[in-house]
């Protein structure tokens, strides 16, 4: 076989491997997602534009794996890719303005409930759809 004919063959069984990587999982979720969702109240009322965040660790500078921002209702939706237990945090910016617009300011908790060392709460997820109890702060 010469070079040139050689240099022809190689795009096309690279393209063939890909597409055989391709359809051996055709058909099935490469990362399977479970649905979190809930309601923050804070003081019996409905929290809107909280942030809720779940970690898998306790460790001071763990990364939150998922999070949400609660609507005008308090309720929230989130999905993580393990089952398993996960700590809560929270943090809820006041509304500052800023040159004429509306940003995000200081937690309104003052970080007190952010820290995942100290969560506000640990659930269990566990496969599928998973709906909380509300979680309160009082």
């Amino acid at each position: 076989m010469t070079a040139k004919a050689n240099r022809r063959l190689l795009p096309a069984s690279a393209l063939l491997f890909a597409a055989a990587l391709l359809s051996a999982g055709c058909g099935e979720p490469l990362d399977i997602q479970h649905t979190v969702s809930g309601k923050v109240l804070v003081k019996n009322k409905p929290a809107a534009g909280l942030y809720v965040m779940l970690f898998r660790s306790k460790a001071a500078d763990a990364i939150a794996v998922a999070s949400a921002r609660t609507k005008e209702d308090g309720t929230f939706v989130t999905q993580v890719s393990e089952p398993g237990r996960y700590g809560v945090t929270f943090f809820w910016p006041s509304m500052v303005t800023v040159d004429g617009a509306i940003e995000e300011g200081p937690d309104r908790f003052n970080n007190r409930l952010r820290d995942p060392r100290h969560p506000m709460a640990e659930i269990d997820i566990h496969e599928g759809e998973n709906q909380l109890e509300p979680l309160e702060v009082k």
